[in-house]
């Protein structure tokens, strides 16, 4: 194999490593590409991973590889190019006794990324046609698993509440049932699904009694009877059992974060009161526990949200402001400015267009002005990165479009490993079009920054949703 010089390469504020002619062997080609997919580099990644394919062929760097590459199409959503991965490593490696292990992987990818039916046709196979392979009897056990949370997921109860039954007829002997069951049981919890949820906990202490999941379930139980009482406004019931609840089960390390859970149930009810005296009793009872320094957070941010309803955006940016101050770098920082402050604005934004106009365009630049302070303050996370979005959103709608292309641009630039990038990829191009039709930039000047989205939009998320208008511009404007 020749020789390969190796450089570095700084991407999104981290410096790896980067082959410029070539790698040493496959073992240390596979470790780059780790790295690269450790930083959303999946181009990258790609290239390395296909170079093994093709100089190793047949080898077990070459399976190694095909996995990994099949994983990393489901991840940028190339379905597609899974699957010619999968039937590629059924037809060269069928002999290989790690195939049924390798799917199997695969199958919990498609599965962690909400494409149930891909994944259930996976495990089907794995228990056709490898059934004495260490991973077919988890297979059979997935296959209905993913089945029903997909049922949960669309709403379609009654056909999960069946699947449920039957999945306790047809494997009442399996070991991992309990934590079949036990998944189930937060999905159903999930979907408002309470009494259901209670009996899955149920089921689980009585017929599993020493299984792990089991020393879960004594504190859900009543759990699940306080969010019932919550949705049927039954508060004076609910704050009777929550007292019970905290006396029956003051030693478990669990019972702060369901008390968190139910004040912020509370908190979306509009019941900041209730939301804070459970707050405060976190922090006063289990000081040392996760909960509290989250609870630290969501106690300033009750206090934000009275601010809002009392219609003070001043005083809510400067509200803000301080939060950020007071909990810098605290990871839960982001998800509260973004998606619990300032997409409040923008719902509110949405709730009131065709009603209020002039009401509608306030909340929708308050939610700007916050999500601007988490941009420039709380850089390179999810939430944030969401929040650029949808303010380019809003910028769109006010035809204010550099600051459309501005915040659109920035995700794609600074965030490599958000899971929607292709669709600030996408937006953007969106938005460049429309610059250029209003005169806005020049042909000379817009056209090469549609390029550029559109095909790495083609390149690296070839089947997601901006990938038919993305191939249509490239189509009708060649080079």
């Amino acid at each position: 194999m020749l020789n390969r010089t190796i450089v570095l390469l700084a991407v999104g504020g981290f410096v790896i490593l980067m082959a410029a002619k070539c790698f040493g062997d496959a073992a240390a080609q596979l470790k780059q590409a780790a790295d690269y997919d450790n930083h959303g580099c999946y181009k990258q990644s790609e290239s390395i991973l296909k170079l093994i394919i093709q100089e190793s062929p047949g080898t077990a760097d070459a399976f190694k590889a095909r996995q990994r590459l099949a994983i990393l199409y489901v991840v940028t959503e190339r379905t597609s190019k899974a699957t010619e991965q999968i039937e590629a490593m059924k037809s060269e490696f069928a002999s290989n006794s790690d195939l049924p292990d390798a799917l199997y992987w695969i199958a919990k990818r498609y599965q962690g990324g909400g494409y149930a039916d891909r994944a259930t046709n996976l495990y089907q196979q794995i228990t056709d046609r490898y059934p004495d392979s260490r991973y077919a009897k988890k297979a059979q056990l997935d296959f209905p698993r993913t089945n029903i949370l997909s049922l949960l997921h669309s709403g379609k109860y009654t056909e999960a509440e069946a699947a449920i039954d039957k999945l306790l007829t047809d494997f009442p002997n399996h070991p991992e049932l309990p934590e079949a069951l036990y998944d189930i049981g937060r999905a159903c919890k999930m979907s408002g699904m309470y009494t259901k949820a209670k009996t899955l906990y149920k089921y689980i202490l009585e017929h599993y009694p020493n299984c792990s999941y089991a020393e879960l379930c004594p504190l859900q139980i009543p759990k699940m009877d306080i969010w019932a009482m919550i949705a049927l406004n039954n508060f004076t019931g609910a704050e009777t059992a929550i007292e019970k609840l905290t006396t029956d089960f003051s030693s478990d390390p669990e019972l702060p974060d369901v008390l968190r859970g139910i004040a912020i149930r509370y908190e979306e009810l509009g019941k900041y009161q209730s939301a804070q005296n459970l707050y405060q009793q976190i922090i006063r009872s289990y000081p040392q526990s996760k909960a509290a320094s989250k609870t630290k957070i969501d106690i300033e941010k009750d206090k934000i949200l009275l601010l809002m309803e009392s219609g003070d955006a001043n005083a809510v940016l400067a509200a803000v402001d301080n939060m950020i101050a007071v909990f810098s770098g605290d990871k839960y920082l982001p998800e509260v400015v973004s998606r619990e402050i300032a997409h409040r604005y923008y719902s509110k934004g949405v709730q009131f267009q065709g009603i209020d106009p002039n009401m509608s365009k306030r909340c929708f630049q308050q939610a700007v002005a916050v999500w601007a302070k988490a941009i420039d303050q709380l850089p390179g996370f999810d939430y944030t990165a969401e929040g650029a979005c949808l303010s380019g959103n809003i910028y769109l709608r006010l035809e204010n479009y550099q600051k459309a292309a501005d915040c659109f641009q920035k995700v794609v630039n600074d965030c490599p490993m958000y899971h929607r990038r292709w669709l600030a990829l996408s937006m953007a191009g969106y938005t460049y079009e429309q610059m250029k039709q209003k005169g806005l930039l020049s042909a000379k000047e817009a056209d090469p920054k549609i390029r550029a989205a559109y095909q790495e939009i083609v390149e690296v998320y070839s089947e997601s949703e901006g990938a038919v208008a993305a191939r249509m511009w490239l189509n009708n404007n060649p080079l």
